[in-house]
């Protein structure tokens, strides 16, 4: 395998799995917003921390939760020092900060 094409693995998180009651009950409208912020907000005092959003179709893909995810990213839209990426912008930036070094788990640092 060339260098160029190691790969970077960025975990998903879980949190998608274990906020929610079966039946998606704690999710549903508000109460999905209500978490994402209170998660953001939580994150963003501790300053420097990364939140993954779970959207699969079964948890974002409904009307009452898209609206609400469309509310939390309005509110981090607000906030200074947010950076909304996707796992490709993270890889990329990740990639270009720590280039591979072979045989190093540091990147060559």
């Amino acid at each position: 395998m060339r260098d160029h094409y190691k790969s970077l693995t960025i975990p998903p998180g879980n949190d998608g799995k274990f906020h929610m009651s079966p039946g998606f009950v704690s999710s549903a409208g508000n109460t999905y917003f209500e978490y994402l912020k209170d998660t953001f907000d939580c994150l963003y005092r501790e300053g420097g921390k990364m939140m993954t959003i779970p959207l699969h179709s079964r948890i974002t893909g409904k009307p009452g939760r898209s609206e609400s995810l469309r509310k939390f990213m309005q509110y981090i839209s607000g906030k200074e020092h947010v950076w909304v990426a996707t796992r490709r912008d993270i890889a990329k930036h990740y990639r270009k900060t720590f280039p591979y070094c072979q045989g190093s788990r540091t990147g060559g640092k």
